[in-house]
Formats: structure tokens, sequence, C-alpha cells
């Protein structure tokens, strides 16, 4: 399965690339099945197979969209008025894998983080959002059914239904079908994906944390 990381810079800052570094990138050689075949080779991102859209603002240095040519499949300048649920429908547009991954800058992770947000994603039923969190405080660990009813897997459900969303998550491209885009109102800057969870909560959907914690 693929994944596509949207990752939106929207300063020039130095810890993109550093925040980037840490989320385990890697160029991997894919298996052969024959022998004297052309060598290809895939990205990587916390042990899950990659495209990555980079979109930067017009105040982002050379030197840091230098460092994500040979990286993203694409890098997308997004126009300084945008706002950042504009800016991500323009990479959410583009987004065809089976999976969707929002990856905030300074956040650091242990190696295998999106490989373990894909497991949950993939198998728990009515997955809405899921994240990495900062921490589990004011959250449930409860057990949800997984797809086709056949166990549970645990989880941390917040309080209030919503995960935060400065830590990386995870949701279907198939929302982005059934809810559409993001609200590009300006009144919801900031609110931006939680408006949208809301959104998938209603639809009979479910956001959660799993058991794996980022360190900022």
């Amino acid at each position: 399965m693929k994944i596509t990381v949207c990752y939106l810079i929207n300063a020039d800052d130095i810890s993109s690339i550093y925040s980037f570094e840490c989320a385990n990138y890697q160029v991997k050689e894919r298996e052969q099945e024959f022998e004297n075949t052309e060598i290809e080779y895939y990205k990587t991102l916390g042990g899950e197979e990659v495209d990555i859209l980079v979109g930067v603002y017009p105040n982002v240095s050379k030197r840091v969209v230098d460092f994500f040519q040979d990286k993203a499949k694409e890098i997308i300048e997004i126009p300084l008025e945008y706002t950042p649920a504009q800016a991500y429908n323009i990479l959410f547009r583009k987004c065809f894998n089976s999976f969707v991954c929002v990856l905030p800058t300074d956040v650091f992770l242990k190696p295998n983080w999106l490989s373990e947000l894909s497991f949950f994603s993939e198998n728990v039923d009515n997955c809405g959002f899921a994240g990495v969190p900062h921490t589990v405080l004011n959250c449930t660990y409860s057990p949800v059914v997984t797809k086709e009813f056949e166990g549970f897997l645990n989880v941390f459900l917040p309080a209030n239904m919503t995960i935060k969303t400065d830590v990386p998550f995870l949701f279907n491209t198939k929302l982005l079908f059934t809810l559409g885009g993001l609200t590009e109102d300006t009144t919801m800057h900031g609110y931006e994906f939680y408006h949208y969870q809301l959104r998938a909560i209603y639809s009979g959907l479910v956001n959660f944390y799993i058991s794996s914690t980022a360190v900022s």
C-alpha cells in the first residue's frame, strides 16, 4: 500500500528539513521477482512506501526547496495569500493513493510511525482520522471493532471525539470524495481539520489516537 504524504511549509525555517529527516525518510531497492531485471527504487517514510507532496509558500528559501527536489513527487507553490485550508486542498487534489497522511513540522517520531498508523487505519472499522499523539491524557483506552468484525484493536479515544492535528494523522482518501475538501471560509482559520473531523463523525466515523507517541 502506498500513502500520499502532504507536507506544507509556510515559513523559511530550517526545522522543516530537520523534522522531515527525523520522520525516517529512506530510499530502498525494490525486491525483484526475476534476475537480471532493472533495479527499481522507492521512497519510504516511517516504514511505508510514499508519494510526497510538498507545498511551499513564497517566503520559503531556495535551500529548503532544493532539499526536497529529489524527495518529493511534486513541489507545489502556494500563493502567499492562501490560507492553510486552501493550501491543503491544492495538495489533496493530487492525492490518488489509498491513504493521505498530513505531516506537520516540528514533530519528531519513532522510526515506524507511519506503518503503525496505516495498520490501524486499514483495520479499524469506520476509521476517520488516526493520529500519533503527544499525550493520551483525557483519552479513553478502548477496544474498537476491526473490519468485517473479526476482532478488536485497542486505541485511545479523545474525550471530545476529535484528535489534535499538530501531530501526524492519516485518513482514507475516499473521505475527500465523500466529504469534499476542507472548508475554506476564513472564519475557520486554525480549525479546518477540527471541522473536517466533525463532518467525519456525523458520517459515522471514529477519530482516534494509536498507542505510539510522538515527541515534539
